[in-house]
């Protein structure tokens, strides 16, 4: 589990600044978890232009098709 807070509800639109709890540390564990997950790996650029859960779902959907 990333987010300790069961009951967080995150929307496309949210950015790291607007989610308690997100900082550098949990940003990093994210994206290991995502890349565990889906068997998948970001460049240092893409994780770096991540400015939403949007661009992240994007990015991840773009590497799963």
């Amino acid at each position: 589990m990333v987010f300790q807070d069961t009951n967080l509800e995150i929307k496309a639109n949210d950015a790291a600044g607007e989610i308690d709890g997100w900082d550098s540390l949990t940003h990093m564990t994210l994206i290991n978890e995502l890349e565990k997950n889906f068997k998948i790996v970001f460049t240092f650029e893409e994780v770096i232009n991540f400015k939403n859960i949007n661009d992240i779902v994007n990015v991840v959907s773009k590497k799963l098709s």
